[in-house]
């Protein structure tokens, strides 16, 4: 199955007791099992707080936005609206490979080609 990458942003949502560190938060251990899940599955690239602490960024992979926005609603903290979130589709560039001559952008998925 060919996937996409999203880039997922959770943030603070209608429940959110502002008297009360993320730690504290509601559903906050369901959310982490939540986030393993998806780790463990292989769905998350690489995801972390925000330096806030108020809500955190994760790279995903999914079919489409639609199955990432199915899949993130199951989210206990979503669920319970602790949290709310944003799904950004996202075209990754490998900035790491050598490139000699500069980089040049084609099509809209943003392939590297090198310029000769």
């Amino acid at each position: 199955m060919e996937t996409q990458f999203f880039v997922v942003h959770w943030q603070k949502g209608k429940q959110w007791d502002e008297n009360k560190p993320i730690e504290e938060q509601a559903s906050i251990g369901e959310h982490l099992a939540f986030l393993k899940s998806m780790a463990d599955e292989g769905i998350t690239i690489i995801s972390g707080l925000t330096k806030e602490d108020v809500g955190g960024i994760g790279v995903l992979q999914f079919k489409d936005k639609n199955t990432a926005k199915s899949h993130i609603s199951k989210d206990p903290c979503i669920q319970n609206q602790v949290m709310s979130f944003e799904i950004i589709p996202f075209n990754p560039i490998d900035w790491s490979r050598k490139i000699s001559k500069g980089v040049s952008f084609i099509s809209k998925n943003l392939r590297i080609t090198e310029n000769n």
